[in-house]
């Protein structure tokens, strides 16, 4: 399933799929970054990598399942199924709070999280998704 926005209103199994925000979700480190820009070009290669991250990260969720993408050349593919999940844990710094976005951790088992995703815009949302489908 490789959903992409346009497919998000067709398929009414998809119910999130959001990739990370870069200035959303650390402006700070965005506007630094940008004043680093006549610095021979550190800063746009600081946000060439941060933005080719955030391009091809992509959190799905369905009526039945939590996908999450990583990668670029070597992709990643965690899938949880929304039934074995036990728990989700949001957080957010004041700037994220501001922005609605934040850091989700996803639990199936045991103390560590099967999945933490960071920068994902609307993070309750994520969270309010998984505890109605589970």
């Amino acid at each position: 399933m490789n959903a992409t926005r346009t497919d998000v209103a067709a398929d009414p199994n998809v119910l999130y799929d959001e990739r990370p925000r870069m200035f959303r979700n650390a402006p700070f480190a965005f506007v630094g970054a940008l004043i680093l820009v006549p610095l021979a070009g550190i800063g746009v290669v600081i946000l060439l990598v941060w933005w080719l991250k955030c391009l091809t990260d992509r959190l799905t969720i369905t009526r039945g399942e939590v996908v999450w993408r990583h990668g670029l050349l070597a992709r990643t593919t965690t899938e949880l199924h929304t039934s074995g999940i036990r728990s989700v844990r949001v957080h957010q710094s004041v700037t994220q709070r501001i922005f609605d976005t934040g850091t989700v951790s996803i639990f199936t088992s045991g103390d560590q999280p099967e999945l933490v995703v960071k920068g994902l815009p609307h993070p309750q949302r994520i969270r309010d998704l998984v505890d109605q489908h589970s």
